[in-house]
C-alpha cells in the first residue's frame, strides 16, 4: 500500500497480518524509512502549513480593492438572480454600497423616472424590456435629473453590439461572468471620468 504527499511517496514494509473477527490489519516494519525521505516529508508538512497559515493572514488584511474617493449610487438591472448576487458582492468589495436592483430595462426605466444614479449596469437581454431599448429611454427621458453613466453587462462581444450599444448611449461594457478584476477596473475609469468632468 501506499500514499502519495505532494513529491513524497509513503510505503508499508513487512509481512501482513489480520486481526480475527475485525477488517482490521497490521503490518510489521521492517525497514526504516530513510532520513532523505523523512527530511522531505517534514518540509512538505511545513511548506503546507506556512501556505495555510499565509492565507490566513492575507484574509484578515483590510481589503485593497475600493475605488477610493468616490461614493457613487449604483442601480443593477439584471434578472438572473445568480447574476444579481454576484454583482453585490464584487460592488461591495470595491467598496459601493449604495446599489439596487431591478429584475428588467421597464423597471430600470421607472426607477430613474424617480431617482437619480451615477451608474446603471444594464443587462443586455432581459425579459419586458432589453438593455438597449432602457439605454435610449433613460439617456432620452426628461424625467431623471442627471444622466447616469451606463454600462452594459454581456457575454456577447462584437463590433456590431459595440456600435448598437455607443448609439443607445452606452459608455462601457462589462463582461459575463463577471470578475472582481473588470469591476474594479470599470470603477476606477470611471471615477477617473467624474473627477475630469
Amino acid at each position: 500500500r501506499e500514499a502519495k504527499i505532494g513529491n513524497v511517496r509513503l510505503l508499508s514494509f513487512g509481512w501482513h497480518y489480520n486481526t480475527p473477527g475485525s477488517d482490521c490489519h497490521f503490518r510489521c516494519l521492517r525497514r526504516f524509512i530513510p532520513v532523505v525521505m523523512l527530511e522531505c516529508l517534514v518540509s512538505q508538512i511545513k511548506d503546507t502549513e506556512s501556505a495555510y497559515t499565509s492565507g490566513e493572514r492575507q484574509c484578515k488584511k483590510p481589503r485593497t480593492n475600493a475605488v477610493q474617493n468616490v461614493d457613487y449610487r449604483v442601480l443593477v438591472a439584471e434578472d438572473n438572480r445568480i447574476n444579481q448576487k454576484v454583482l453585490l458582492r464584487l460592488l461591495q468589495q470595491v467598496g459601493i454600497q449604495n446599489v439596487k436592483v431591478v429584475d428588467n430595462g421597464k423597471e430600470a426605466v421607472d426607477v430613474c423616472a424617480q431617482e437619480d444614479f451615477d451608474v446603471i449596469l444594464m443587462d443586455k437581454q432581459m425579459p419586458v424590456m432589453n438593455g438597449l431599448d432602457a439605454c435610449r429611454l433613460i439617456l432620452n427621458g426628461d424625467t431623471n435629473q442627471r444622466k447616469p453613466k451606463i454600462v452594459l453587462a454581456t457575454a456577447e462581444v462584437s463590433q456590431g453590439l459595440e456600435q448598437q450599444s455607443r448609439e443607445a448611449g452606452c459608455s462601457d461594457f462589462l463582461p459575463k461572468p463577471f470578475s472582481l478584476k473588470d469591476v474594479k477596473t470599470l470603477f476606477h475609469k470611471l471615477s477617473i471620468s467624474k473627477e475630469e468632468s
